[in-house]
This record gives structure tokens, C-alpha cells and sequence, in this order.
């Protein structure tokens, strides 16, 4: 019985480790603790049920901490209420939140360019103040303002961008990686596609 219950625990650590899903990952873990504290107490053992009980209050305050970003994720801050509205209509509350803390508030002055015509670009802009201009072949052919992104073709084409950006005033934007979105390809392949999606209507229109 008792080895049963041994192999029982590491049949869920084993399960646990190959699911993507952070949050049933973490109940497994937490489940694999609880069935290997009960294998300690089985076998008078003190030193498992030690190390059973750490293992659980690790994973526990990591599902605690999973649990917290889910619930913060679903708030919107006012500030940004209109980019949600307005450019990420299609994703709900939550999944907005998973987006938005992945990418990272930058400023950049006057003058600065942030896309270089004929240079593959990695990174992904979505204007939040400011304004910017865009150039092809030094011609001024649009400018771009709050709620726009800067770069979204080149990034989902993976093609050299197709004009200059560079920032008309003072700027604040939000800055995401493409190892970013990379990452959230593996993890969460429903939302990359809606976050896909997002990109294609903005550079179609």
C-alpha cells in the first residue's frame, strides 16, 4: 500500500510537470506534496513529511500568488480603459491584463527614432502619449497617436520595416519583446491568436 501511495505521488509530480496550464500545474504540485506527507506519516519517516510540508507551502504560495494576478488582471486602471475599448476589444478583461503586464512603459524624446525603414524589427510599440511621425523614402506619409501601434507589420510579417518612425514630441509608449510573444505562443496559443488578430487589423486599416 504504501508503495502504492509512493508511486501515486510521483505519478502526479511526473503529470504536473508536463501541464502548461500555471494553474493546475501548481494544484498538482500541491497535491503531490499532500500524497507524499501522507507516505511520510505512513512510514514514520519524519525527514519526507519535512520536506512534504516545504514543498507544499512553496507551492501554495505560488498558486496564492497565480491566484492574485488573476483577480489584479481583471481590474483595468481608468488610464487605459480606452486602449481596452478601443484597440483590444476582442480580449476579456483578463487576458487584457495578461498583455498588458508583459510589455514595459517607456519615454522617448523628440527627434528619436524608434523604426528604421529596411531594418527587420523585434519589438512591438503601442503609442500611449505623444505623437509620432511615419517616413518612407523621407516622405511624411502618416502620422500616429494614441492607441496605434508602431512596427506591427514587420512583426507579424517578420518582413524589414516598411518606413521610418520617429517620435514628432515627446512620447510615452508600451514596449513588448518578440521573445515576449514567443513565450506567450507556447504558454497560451488561444490568446496569441486573438493578440495575432489584433495586430493584422491594425496595420489593415
Amino acid at each position: 500500500m504504501n508503495n502504492f501511495i509512493l508511486n501515486f505521488a510521483f505519478l502526479l509530480l511526473v503529470i504536473s510537470s508536463f501541464l502548461k496550464q500555471k494553474l493546475l500545474k501548481q494544484v498538482g504540485f500541491l497535491t503531490f506534496a499532500i500524497v507524499f506527507c501522507f507516505y511520510g506519516i505512513a512510514q514514520k519517516n519524519s525527514l519526507f513529511v519535512f520536506w512534504g510540508i516545504i514543498v507544499f507551502l512553496i507551492n501554495l504560495y505560488r498558486l496564492l500568488e497565480i491566484l492574485r494576478k488573476k483577480k489584479s488582471a481583471t481590474r483595468i486602471d481608468e488610464e487605459i480603459i480606452d486602449i481596452y475599448n478601443n484597440v483590444f476589444p476582442e480580449l476579456s478583461k483578463e487576458e487584457f491584463g495578461l498583455i498588458w503586464e508583459k510589455g514595459k512603459i517607456l519615454k522617448s524624446r523628440q527627434g528619436e527614432i524608434l523604426c528604421k525603414q529596411g531594418i527587420v524589427q523585434g519589438d512591438i510599440f503601442l503609442l500611449l502619449e505623444g505623437k509620432v511621425a511615419v517616413f518612407r523614402d523621407n516622405r511624411k506619409i502618416a502620422e500616429l497617436t494614441r492607441g496605434n501601434f508602431v512596427a506591427e507589420k514587420g512583426y507579424v510579417k517578420r518582413k524589414p520595416a516598411s518606413a521610418d518612425v520617429v517620435a514628432e514630441t515627446d512620447i510615452e509608449y508600451v514596449l513588448w519583446k518578440r521573445i515576449d510573444f514567443e513565450r506567450l505562443k507556447e504558454e497560451n496559443p488561444q490568446l496569441f491568436s486573438k493578440i495575432n488578430d489584433v495586430l493584422q487589423k491594425g496595420y489593415s486599416h
